[in-house]
């Protein structure tokens, strides 16, 4: 399988706020919580729960002698890719939680958004105005 197609079904969660245990399994208990609560307020009363297969957290555990990060990012990986789809539009027309969702993406997309932002924010840097992203493209609004 490519790491393409294993990302199909991956969401990942931003400013999600850490759980500040340092037992890793209760931290890891709070995170599905919290995420399960996130997921029931942006769903509709009549469509179909959302399974997460596992909870991944992309960040190193800080130590107490370095800066504390109160945020972490979190890899979903869902069941099937409908329910991906479901929950980034949900969570796109929900915009009034901090808890951003995007896509999971494989390493050469990661790579060539990177270089679209550069161009973007150099191309904005010069005065240019009412510009946006959209598939690592950039396009006027």
């Amino acid at each position: 399988m490519t790491e393409k197609n294993s990302n199909s079904s991956n969401n990942i969660v931003g400013s999600f706020l850490e759980s500040n245990h340092h037992d890793p399994e209760i931290g890891h208990a709070h995170d599905l919580k919290k995420l399960g609560e996130y997921i029931r307020c942006i769903l509709p009363d009549n469509s179909k729960g959302i399974q997460v297969k596992k909870l991944v957290s992309t960040d190193k555990r800080t130590d107490d002698s370095v800066k504390y990060r109160p945020y972490k990012l979190l890899k979903v990986i869902l069941g099937p890719e409908t329910q991906r789809d479901l929950l980034l539009s949900r969570t796109r027309s929900h915009g009034n939680f901090d808890i951003r969702v995007r896509p999971d993406m494989s390493l050469e997309d990661r790579i060539e958004r990177k270089r679209a932002l550069a161009g973007l924010e150099t191309r904005r840097q010069n005065g240019e105005e009412n510009l946006r992203l959209v598939s690592f493209r950039i396009f006027r609004s």
